[in-house]
């Protein structure tokens, strides 16, 4: 599992061009197929992100992030903010991926997720685990009472209109 939303790097997908390798990237020698990261029902088909650093990959998921630095609770969204896989207390309750309506971001975070947030499956998503499991649901149970979105799964926001 990526342990960072992306990094500067080459990217072998792109000629080897340094730009962000972002989780998707990361991704791609342990998957067999890009269509693991699209959705038939999200009818975006913007591949690109920023900078192309997702090599032709729909964006129809976002990493899941909760600040925007190495003290954040959950996954960063700064660009190269690595965190241990040891940090996270519960990897069966603590989500890596959520579908997104905005394709333009390789992330969501956490209080963003009322504009961005995906509801295409009468008005559930497709979350992802860091255990690697799927769970279609709606997005208020993953802020509480357990908090999917921070490592420790405590608390800090609250659910969106969704």
């Amino acid at each position: 599992m990526p342990a960072c939303r992306g990094y500067i790097a080459p990217n072998p997908y792109n000629n080897d061009n340094l730009e962000m390798i972002d989780w998707r990237i990361q991704l791609m020698p342990y998957i067999k197929t890009v269509q693991l990261f699209s959705c038939p029902s999200n009818s975006s088909t913007h591949r690109d992100g920023d900078a192309g650093q997702s090599g032709g990959i729909d964006h129809h998921y976002g990493m899941a992030t909760a600040g925007d630095n190495a003290s954040s609770p959950g996954f960063s969204y700064e660009v190269g903010g690595f965190r241990s896989m040891a940090a996270v207390e519960f990897p069966s309750n603590t989500l890596f991926g959520v579908e997104v309506s905005n394709p333009y971001n390789p992330d969501l975070a956490a209080w963003n997720v009322g504009d961005a947030g995906f509801t295409g499956h009468t008005d559930m998503a497709n979350f992802l685990y860091i255990d690697g499991h799927v769970k279609a649901s709606r997005w208020a149970p993953t802020f509480g009472p357990h908090n999917a979105w921070a490592f420790d799964g405590v608390v800090r926001w609250d659910a969106p209109n969704k």
